[in-house]
């Protein structure tokens, strides 16, 4: 049995709203009948997200579904991510774009697996070319400076391990480590004005806001705070 969600309302409310926010211009209706025509499905039964209506048990490329996850930020239970995720790495092809296995990596982290995880971040190293770390399609070639693949290594240092995530009025945080790390700094990140400077270890965590008005921050508790420029001063949880 499945079921049909489309983000014909997503379109018509948030997305309107945030268009003539940002721009003062309204929503062209178009983009309403196009996601009207953007099925996604979910079948009951198997607990997943299937390709689309005719799915059957065959190969993919490379990640996709698991997309609705993240970068898209679809609303599902932690089972359906991790049914998601763990019936499509079976059925991924092994040899294709390393984009995968950060993505599936980002997942994880999401779900708290730190071994996975750090099973998909390592893999995704597989189609770093010697003596210059330069990214191919395949582990064993294809097309050179591949943008996909090293896209996807830096959305999970980025988006994967700090556990960012870039909401309209505030930002997400939630750090993590893979196995074999014992801190991570994150420097530059700009938001809304601010510039933040995020540094943690497995016992403390100093978020810095170097320059701006400042910004909310949400942690994994729920609990907001509000980081403001005070020279270099700390906000330690």
């Amino acid at each position: 049995e499945m079921t049909l969600h489309t983000p014909t309302m997503w379109c018509r409310g948030t997305c309107s709203s945030r268009v003539k926010q940002l721009i003062g211009e309204e929503a062209n209706p178009e983009w309403a009948r196009v996601a009207a025509a953007l099925p996604i499905l979910f079948d009951k039964e198997l607990g997943i997200h299937p390709e689309h209506k005719t799915w059957t048990d065959t190969r993919i490329k490379q990640a996709d579904v698991v997309l609705l996850g993240f970068p898209l930020g679809l609303d599902m239970p932690t089972s359906v991510r991790r049914s998601d995720l763990e019936y499509y790495a079976k059925r991924t092809d092994p040899n294709g774009p390393a984009m995968t296995w950060g993505m599936h990596a980002i997942g994880y982290l999401e779900l708290g697996d730190a071994a996975l995880a750090s099973k998909n971040f390592n893999h995704s190293f597989a189609n770093v070319q010697r003596p210059f770390g330069v990214w191919t399609e395949t582990p064993t070639g294809g097309a050179i400076n591949f943008l996909t693949g090293s896209g996807g290594f830096l959305q999970t240092a980025l988006y994967g391990l700090p556990g960012l995530r870039i909401r309209a009025d505030h930002l997400e945080l939630n750090p993590s480590f893979v196995e074999g790390m014992t801190s991570v700094s994150v420097r530059g990140l700009h938001y809304q004005g601010s510039v933040l400077r995020l540094s943690y270890n497995s016992s403390t965590a100093t978020l810095r806001c170097e320059t701006g008005p400042g910004v909310k921050v949400v942690d994994k508790s729920g609990m907001a705070h509000a980081i403001q420029e005070i020279g270099r001063a700390s906000c330690r949880e």
